[in-house]
């Protein structure tokens, strides 16, 4: 292909980006179990002029004689205004289950913190309350965050995100899981005496098998001359 067909091919492209952009949202924005919450009716109305003034200039001779530059051009600023309206929709969508993935987390290492297995018996009533009271915070940003959460209204930018829903997972596990995995101390070295006695307990055969060798060897025969 040379740059010409190239160039036709990526502006044909940039063009049906565009028409698809302004025919899907149309749509969203306007369906209730769809995008309709999550925006302001200031901001529907708003919207819907933006859309219906690309689509006239694409049916424009303007329009069908645009350059792949403008469509892109036009679709960035669609998007800047109708992407805020989908990232509330999403984060409404994701949230109790990234809340839940967050809990189990903080359930998983209160039972550690509590836990009588031998194998854990090395971590310390100290370590054991540092994972304690990491968990309770990360509980309690979890209950404050989500009840005010819940008292604003969908079509608004949220306050508890699925970003921040994570740093805080990871910011748990930072705190709790170089406790769990701290290995067991090593066995002490043996004290000087014990490695006397093992000393002797390894010579002792040794030692009585040459004596029984000397007591039972037969004595040398006499030879008459």
């Amino acid at each position: 292909m040379n740059n010409q067909d190239r160039v036709i091919v990526e502006t044909a492209l940039a063009r049906d980006m565009l028409e698809r952009y302004v025919l899907e949202m149309r749509g969203r924005v306007e369906e209730t179990e769809d995008l309709s919450n999550y925006a302001t009716d200031d901001e529907k109305t708003h919207f819907f002029g933006l859309l219906e003034a690309e689509d006239d200039w694409l049916m424009s001779d303007e329009g069908y004689e645009g350059n792949k530059s403008q469509y892109k051009s036009k679709l960035a600023a669609l998007m800047k205004f109708g992407s805020p309206i989908i990232a509330r929709q999403f984060e409404h969508q994701q949230r109790q289950s990234s809340v839940d993935t967050v809990r189990k987390m903080v359930h998983h290492y209160q039972q550690f913190a509590e836990t009588k297995e031998e194998k854990y018996a090395h971590i310390t009533a100290a370590q054991r309350g540092t994972i304690t009271t990491k968990c309770s915070e990360v509980e309690q940003w979890i209950v404050h965050n989500l009840t005010r959460q819940d008292q604003m209204p969908l079509n608004v930018d949220p306050i508890l995100t699925k970003k921040m829903l994570i740093a805080k997972a990871k910011e748990l596990d930072a705190v709790c899981k170089p406790i769990k995995n701290t290995p067991k101390p090593a066995p002490p070295p043996p004290k000087e005496e014990e490695k006397k006695e093992e000393k002797m307990e390894e010579e002792a055969p040794s030692g009585e098998a040459e004596n029984t060798a000397s007591t039972d060897a037969p004595e040398p025969m006499e030879t008459t001359q």
